[in-house]
């Protein structure tokens, strides 16, 4: 058997591998069509996601009173702060306000400051013409909370996180202009980044209306409306004067 005859050079096919530089020019013509590499795509991920969770928060400690919590740095402290509030912020848009108390229990309260406490803040908000849904049982951070919702006519929401542990009780409260303060995500996520200090355990839970507990829950859940009136006198005549100066 006769072997096969080569074809002539010209007709011969080679199979050339590529050199190094014509691999890195694929790899960038292939990158530039699909926008960007996996590995860029990651890289640019985490840094984006560190970056957010870096300007998201920013720490607030309260030695005094053995606890912290975390607020959007886009949101602005309110000056004057209502009275005997450790801490009062809002948001960017004025929708959105917090407000952080905490005060010392009389040793012998100590066994119905819990509910004694929740049932002044009630008592003061249905005074002021709120709307009050049952309350709500809830765990932060593996600390029993309490959380009461009140409701106005003009669609105004609040909603007070509530409890008593070690030596004081706490209550952060958080008010919309507009939506549910029980369930907007922001709002949310600043309540669950309340913690303690150091460990702390919790108070029993019985009552008696009249105690310092009951009728200090009282007084601040009294001055809410007016703490929110006081706000909106404020926001509007801000709103006039700017008007007045772009006119």
């Amino acid at each position: 058997m006769k072997p096969k005859p080569l074809a002539p050079p010209h007709r011969r096919r080679y199979k050339l591998e590529p050199t190094e530089g014509e691999k890195v020019s694929i790899r960038t013509k292939q990158e530039g069509e699909s926008g960007i590499s996996p590995m860029r795509k990651n890289l640019l991920f985490t840094t984006f996601l560190l970056l957010s969770l870096t300007a998201s928060a920013a720490p607030l400690s309260f030695p005094d009173h053995n606890f912290s919590i975390e607020v959007p740095t886009t949101w602005t402290p309110i000056n004057p702060m209502p009275p005997q509030v450790l801490a009062a912020f809002r948001s960017a848009d004025n929708s959105k306000k917090l407000l952080v108390f905490a005060t010392k229990i009389q040793n012998k309260e100590r066994s119905i400051a819990a509910s004694d406490f929740r049932d002044g803040v009630k008592k003061g908000m249905t005074d002021q013409g709120w709307q009050v849904d049952p309350e709500q049982q809830l765990t932060i951070r593996g600390m029993p909370f309490v959380s009461v919702t009140g409701h106005l006519p003009s669609g105004v929401t609040m909603t007070a996180y509530l409890a008593a542990a070690g030596d004081e009780l706490y209550m952060v409260q958080a008010i919309l202009r507009a939506g549910n303060a029980a369930t907007d995500p922001e709002v949310q996520s600043v309540i669950q980044n309340f913690s303690f200090l150091s460990p702390v355990q919790p108070l029993p839970d019985s009552t008696q209306p009249q105690s310092a507990a009951f009728r200090a829950g009282q007084v601040i859940g009294k001055l809410l409306i007016f703490f929110l009136i006081a706000a909106c006198i404020v926001h509007f005549i801000k709103r006039a004067r700017s008007k007045r100066r772009n006119a």
